[in-house]
């Protein structure tokens, strides 16, 4: 960072008195966990530096976070730019995906409310874990996480349930507890259903093992063996098949104590 001396009233730097360190302390501080419009006064390899309205030293905003997909920059020296200030750190795409969980959360309403979803990891903080659902924020606080301490998590996917949605905090609160609970009670009811039944069903591909095909069934967990695969006999699953493929199944029994 440096001094941003076209916010500074007297022009001279640091004030008398007041070391870098205070300055610093008191730019982290000022309007920490707001939206704000600063100007962008330089850009080099790495960094765009940031004015802030309300802070007298400049915050660096990763250059890439104003590139588009082609490398190429959205926003050049002078212009200004919106971006979310959180201890004395800035980002414009935390911008973005605040503005689309608001429009998401406008369009659906409750509609995933109490719903089971799949979000992967992408932040760990104090309170908790910030999850990416389709290009939108959901929180997963720690206490509904049940995570194993020490359990790295970070870019992993998990299902989660939906337990709280706010218009007006712009937030969606997940949780793992809840959709553990939902789970045991829900498995019981899905493995009735099926094995009562000698229909064909739909299912999603979860991931592929040198020795089959895990699938899920109404949030039911599912194996095909890779002598079920195919008429022909045994096949590789992993040169026929790959996550979030949806495959047609028959239900030939269930493992209780494997569940």
């Amino acid at each position: 960072m440096r001094v941003n001396l076209d916010n500074d009233e007297s022009n001279n730097g640091l004030e008398d008195g007041l070391d870098f360190g205070a300055l610093l302390k008191e730019h982290e501080n000022a309007t920490s966990g707001e939206i704000q419009v600063g100007k962008i006064i330089q850009i080099n390899d790495e960094f765009a530096m940031i004015a802030l309205p309300y802070s007298k030293v400049e915050s660096r905003l990763p250059v890439s976070e104003i590139k588009d997909k082609n490398g190429s920059l959205l926003f050049k020296e002078g212009d200004e730019i919106e971006v979310y200030v959180e201890r004395g750190r800035v980002s414009h795409q935390k911008v973005m995906r605040t503005k689309r969980t608001a429009q998401k959360i406008k369009e659906l309403g409750n509609e995933i409310l109490n719903k089971v979803i799949e979000a992967k990891v992408i932040q760990k903080n104090k309170g908790g874990f910030v999850m990416d659902y389709d290009g939108i924020d959901v929180f997963l606080p720690r206490r509904e996480s049940a995570f194993k301490e020490g359990l790295k998590v970070e870019g992993k996917s998990y299902k989660v349930m939906v337990t709280k949605i706010s218009e007006e905090k712009n937030s969606i609160i997940v949780s793992r507890k809840k959709f553990f609970d939902f789970e045991k009670n829900n498995r019981k009811a899905v493995v009735e259903r099926l094995l009562s039944g000698d229909k064909v069903v739909k299912a999603r591909v979860n991931s592929t093992t040198t020795f089959g095909v895990f699938v899920d069934i109404d949030n039911v967990e599912g194996l095909i063996h890779y002598t079920e695969l195919s008429h022909k006999g045994p096949v590789n699953p992993q040169k026929y098949f790959k996550v979030g493929d949806e495959v047609e199944v028959k239900i030939l029994g269930y493992d209780e104590e494997k569940k």
